[in-house]
């Protein structure tokens, strides 16, 4: 199982801004010496020694996950504007592909990359949509009609199948992949995927409280032997004492 991040933000992009890339740019600078500089071979070995995080912006954009699985399944846990740097990727590869999208709410941040996916809009392509919100085809194509944009989302080429999630696991090839509803405003759901003993949670969006640190059959269930959590780190446990935001009641199956 591979996870690579095309967004972490929340609420709104943020891009690099100029004094951000001025300090990314410093802080190369301060690593040169002068036998980096001597030929084409040194200044390539120079820039491969240099931290990840020196070249790294794509964090500035809202949510979106991409999981590889062993079977090279491509799975996408939201479609913030993250999704259209890995729909640029996907049809750099110029053939078929199918990709299994998860959304984990319909908040704007989470799904304002959807209609810049460009995967989507070629017919030869498959996208298969998951979310247990019963009707949620229709918000997802209520953002893609005028006057809030231009292109709707039947100009999308791509076969596209909407799967109402009722509780039961979903399974796609040697993965499973179960979910859990979080306290967040207007019903958020986290995804737990497990692949061959490997298992990953991706639970963006929650306020969580004291309660969720207790340990209940539910929370052991869900979250024990995770080897990888994905969660919301806007908020301190302090922060959330003083949130005026109410519980949130799960769905029947959720």
């Amino acid at each position: 199982m591979l996870l690579r991040f095309w967004g972490v933000r929340g609420s709104i992009p943020t891009p690099l801004m100029p004094a951000k890339l001025k300090s990314k740019i410093s802080s190369v600078v301060q690593r040169i010496g002068p036998k980096d500089i001597e030929s084409s071979e040194s200044r390539e070995r120079f820039m491969a020694s240099l931290p990840d995080y020196l070249f790294s912006t794509v964090g500035g954009n809202t949510s979106c996950v991409e999981v590889r699985t062993l079977e090279n399944c491509r799975m996408i846990f939201d479609a913030g504007t993250g999704i259209r740097e890995l729909g640029a990727e996907i049809q750099a590869e110029k053939k078929p592909t199918s990709c299994h999208l998860f959304l984990s709410h319909f908040h704007w941040d989470h799904i304002q990359g959807l209609p810049f996916f460009g995967p989507a809009f070629d017919k030869r392509n498959k996208i298969d949509f998951y979310s247990p919100l019963p009707g949620f085809r229709s918000l997802l194509e209520a953002q893609m009609k005028p006057p809030y944009f231009p292109v709707t989302m039947e100009v999308m080429g791509a076969a596209k199948i909407f799967h109402e999630l009722d509780g039961s696991p979903v399974i796609i090839g040697g993965v499973k992949i179960t979910y859990r509803q979080m306290n967040h405003p207007g019903c958020c759901y986290s995804y737990s995927i497990e692949e061959n003993g490997i298992k990953a949670i991706y639970a963006t969006d929650t306020e969580l409280r004291e309660e969720d640190f207790k340990r209940t059959p539910e929370n052991i269930a869900y979250f024990k032997g995770a080897d990888l959590l994905v969660i919301d780190t806007q908020y301190t446990l302090g922060d959330i004492r003083h949130s005026a935001s109410p519980p949130i009641s799960p769905r029947p199956g959720a």
